[in-house]
């Protein structure tokens, strides 16, 4: 079932609101790789020095991550996930007209040339996109729903009385994590470009901010080992 929408305008807030979801998920995901990517490099030894803090920040923005991850595969149309988004397209096809896409262009810089390059839905790529999103027709998806069900929105007390291990009967890896936030914001651009011309960017200005810290905390280490003789 599609989320209701009345008119253009209540449906871009659902496009805003699940890519903004997409792009704070995939900036947290992305410092939880580079930070890992870190210590294992020449930064590792800076990184021990303070490992409390750094192991609870890494894994900190992998819940970030998979918490919004399991908000944007939600499986329950009524609440504003990929498949419902889909399902929302799929029901308002008008919404992606060349006359609506036109009005959205008034004002735009180079609004012909816009116009002049509208592409209409794709109703096979529709398809592709909503199997993507959906858990009987993949498996990841089932199994991140399986995590969310189990572990992330609700701990399941049957596996903590029988001592099951959550990695072990939920496993769900580190790299899928990743490809169901890089496809998923692809899908969300894909449509967002045909219904205004606009993409959303996975990336943050000052995403590799840590840098810093981390040089600091080496050059520490460093004077530190040289006045000892280390």
């Amino acid at each position: 079932m599609a989320i209701q929408v009345r008119d253009s305008a209540e449906f871009q807030r659902l496009l805003q609101t699940i890519a903004l979801e997409l792009v704070d998920a995939n900036i947290a995901f992305s410092m939880h790789s580079n930070l890992i990517a870190a210590y294992e490099s020449d930064s590792g030894e800076a990184m021990r020095q303070a490992w409390t803090f750094w192991s609870l920040t890494i894994q900190a923005h992998l819940d970030s991550a998979v918490f919004r991850l399991c908000r944007i595969y939600d499986q329950d149309d009524k609440n504003l996930g990929l498949r419902g988004f889909m399902h929302t397209i799929q029901s308002n096809p008008h919404l992606f007209s060349k006359e609506e896409f036109a009005a959205r262009m008034t004002g735009r810089a180079r609004a012909e040339s816009l116009i002049g390059a509208f592409a209409p839905l794709d109703s096979r790529q529709m398809k592709v996109d909503m199997a993507y999103v959906t858990r009987t027709t993949n498996p990841v998806v089932d199994r991140l729903i399986a995590i969310r069900h189990n572990y992330y929105s609700h701990r399941n007390a049957k596996d903590v009385v029988a001592d099951h291990a959550v990695a072990e009967k939920y496993p769900h890896m580190r790299e899928e994590v990743g490809e169901l936030l890089k496809v998923g914001l692809a899908i969300v651009n894909l449509y967002s470009m045909l219904f205004d011309a606009n993409s959303w960017a996975s990336g943050i200005i000052g995403q590799d901010d840590y840098h810093y810290v981390l040089r600091a905390a080496r050059e520490r280490l460093d004077r530190y080992c040289a006045e000892r003789g280390f």
